[in-house]
This record gives C-alpha cells, structure tokens and sequence, in this order.
C-alpha cells in the first residue's frame, strides 16, 4: 500500500509554518548484524510517540531521557573500542604522514 497526504492535509507545527520530515527507503539486517550492532552499543532503542516527531530538533533528544535504553557494557563493546581505538591511531599516523609530505622546503 502506498501512504498519500496531500499538504492541504497536513497542519503546520512551530506557528504554522513547520516543515515536514519525510524519510523513505529500505534498510536490511541480519538478525545477528542487527544485535550485533544493538550490543557495541552502535544503536540505542526506545519507546517512540508521535511528540518525538512534533518536537523541535533541539528538543528531540533531551525528550528521550528515561526512555533511551543502550546495552549495557561488556565483551562484545570492549573488543569494538579496542578496534576503534587501532583504526582511529592507524587514522591520526596516516594524517600526519600526508601533513609531512604536504610541507615544502624553501
């Protein structure tokens, strides 16, 4: 089924000129990618409502407070910043080895 509004339908937020935020595409998972990624704690998960699409930008995330729920630390989350921290060295080497090819002698 395909969803249609028509903006003559849609009422206007933030003093009657709001904007409306339209996301759409396709995203897939494993079940195991997926939880993977829930517990390095890549994606955090909540409880949503309709005020979490009605609020302002600004407001968005503090409104999430007490309904945000991340795993909690442990094995699979320690071995992922171990791998960050190796590529974010790997990253800041590589960055100063071009920044020293870029200097020039006069």
């Amino acid at each position: 089924a395909t969803a249609r509004n028509k903006p003559a339908n849609l009422e206007g937020l933030e003093g009657g000129t709001g904007r409306v935020l339209c996301f759409w595409g396709d995203a897939r998972w494993t079940r195991t990618q997926l939880l993977g990624e829930i517990a390095k704690r890549d994606w955090g998960l909540c409880h949503a409502n309709v005020s979490d699409l009605t609020c302002s930008h600004a407001e968005r995330w503090g409104n999430l407070d007490g309904r945000l729920a991340v795993a909690p630390e442990g094995e699979m989350t320690e071995s992922y910043a171990r791998e960050m921290e190796v590529a974010r060295t790997t990253i800041q080497m590589h960055s100063a080895e071009v920044e020293e090819d870029d200097e020039v002698d006069i």
